[in-house]
């Protein structure tokens, strides 16, 4: 795949604080990124950084090949969609959209081919006359997007564009601004929070740190083979359960494991059900681990034949773990439990290797 963007050995300083920190990260041409990291990780410096509103502390940013990290911002061709949008309010949403047309001193037959092309594709033709303030909140996204997507950007960058909205909203404008990127083919770079939106937008997700990229993969893949103890703790729904394997039974090192790799029925684990709550598929139980005594013998391999290799327990290490089950499970309950697969991480919480049960 082409690369339409590169960061390399990204630094942004605040003072003494390093909000980007030795950053390094390609994206793809066409693809729909997404920036997934807690609040106060970078995730807004990064894309301020990139459309120029901010100067690199050290580093560069290099698209189509070309070093762009210090032209001035109007000379990168980068759209921005912000959280609020910044539509003008004393604005009609056609006036909004025309606005960098504009400023670029297109013609005004020019402007009006392109606003209204732009906005049946949006599907806001209807709004187009009326001001800003009295459109709704999926309105209002469409026309920010409407109006960065008539300058025609080499890329976009999109900050929680759709935080702001209902919930339901939310769900629909999701699936219309996936539905848009792919039809357009632009490169698409989203920064959010919301692990949902990550899951159901991107072909990738790209995990920011302490300002740097701790894991870049499918959103798949980050569940199931998290690099970090990190990581496995902050992606999901829940978050992974990290033991002392040979504690239970298992190889020595810290295990992790997701709450659907564990079958409830005879098992090399035990544990008391804390809490039994139901999903939309299946019950979520929380159970505190008993002790290892009967434990079974369990032969597992690894899933590339390598040797299995030694680590200690890390910070994560939990006495309450979640599993998950079909049915309906009491307060109090005993429950044994075996693991399909696990994944072992070393003493710094790095993943070592994806165990499977024979």
């Amino acid at each position: 795949m082409n690369v339409k963007m590169k960061y390399e050995n990204v630094y942004k300083y605040y003072r003494s604080s390093k909000i980007l920190n030795k950053l390094d990260l390609e994206i793809y041409d066409g693809e729909f990124l997404v920036v997934l990291g807690p609040s106060g990780t970078g995730k807004t410096t990064l894309l301020r950084v990139t459309v120029g509103i901010e100067d690199l502390t050290a580093g560069k940013i290099i698209m189509d090949g070309v070093d762009i990290s210090k032209l001035p911002p109007n000379k990168r061709n980068i759209a921005m969609v912000f959280q609020n949008y910044a539509l003008y309010p004393n604005m009609t949403a056609y006036q909004n959209i025309a606005f960098p047309l504009k400023m670029a001193r297109k013609p005004r037959s020019e402007i009006r081919k392109k606003v209204s092309e732009i906005s049946e594709t949006l599907k806001i033709a209807e709004v187009l006359e009326k001001n800003v303030t009295l459109l709704s909140g999926g309105q209002k996204q469409r026309v920010a997007l409407a109006r960065a997507l008539v300058r025609d950007p080499k890329i976009f960058l999109l900050d929680e564009p759709l935080s702001n909205l209902d919930a339901r909203v939310r769900v629909v404008a999701r699936t219309e601004l996936k539905k848009i990127q792919k039809e357009l083919g632009h490169t698409f770079v989203y920064v959010t929070h919301d692990q949902s939106e990550a899951g159901s937008l991107s072909d990738r997700v790209a995990i920011l740190r302490s300002g740097r990229i701790e894991q870049i993969g499918t959103y798949e893949e980050l569940l199931d083979e998290p690099s970090s103890t990190w990581v496995g703790d902050f992606i999901g729904d829940h978050p992974m359960n990290f033991i002392d394997g040979e504690k239970f039974g298992l190889p020595k090192g810290t295990i992790g494991f997701r709450d659907s790799w564990a079958t409830i029925g005879d098992g090399e684990i035990s544990g008391t059900v804390e809490l039994c709550q139901l999903g939309e598929e299946s019950y979520h139980i929380q159970c505190s681990l008993g002790s290892s005594e009967s434990v079974q013998g369990t032969d597992f391999v690894d899933e590339d034949n390598s040797s299995q290799i030694s680590a200690s327990t890390t910070d994560f290490l939990r006495s309450t773990v979640g599993v998950r089950s079909s049915k309906k499970y009491a307060v109090g309950e005993r429950i044994r439990f075996h693991l399909e697969k696990f994944n072992l991480y070393d003493s710094d919480g790095k993943l070592i290797e994806s165990v499977k049960s024979k």
